[in-house]
């Protein structure tokens, strides 16, 4: 694939959770969990980068990174992106703790701890998190 570029999610004017009234009684985690259900059931199509198309046809990590980011943005769960050669997925805080969410793998979407002082080095405003 290559070199590829990313976008502002913003920039993609994706809407936030249209039925925020089944996630808003919920805590942090589970507003988390919540979504994380929703997009892992996602298709992935490779070169698709768009995720206004992820519910539709699928999508690319592109697609699925980006999603998760503007939905976790949407409800204040601390998140962003990991790059690495030729793939993106997120990192996000639950239960004070970085986690790395890579829902591109179709038979497990992996959520697993990362490497917190890698990460730190990049993004030292994370340093308060285990």
């Amino acid at each position: 694939m290559g070199d590829y570029g990313i976008c502002i999610p913003l920039y993609y004017n994706i809407s936030g959770i249209d039925n925020l009234d089944l996630v808003e009684d919920l805590n942090k985690e589970q507003q988390f969990y919540a979504i994380f259900d929703i997009v892992s059931g996602c298709n992935y199509i490779s070169e698709q980068p768009d995720p206004r198309q992820l519910f539709d046809i699928g999508g690319d990590c592109n697609a699925f990174a980006i999603y998760l980011k503007k939905q976790l943005d949407y409800l204040d769960i601390p998140n962003g992106f990991i790059f690495v050669e030729s793939h993106i997925y997120n990192w996000v805080v639950l239960y004070n703790r970085l986690y790395r969410v890579d829902l591109t793998i179709p038979e497990v979407s992996v959520l697993s701890l990362v490497d917190r002082e890698k990460l730190v080095s990049f993004f030292p405003e994370l340093e308060k998190y285990q």
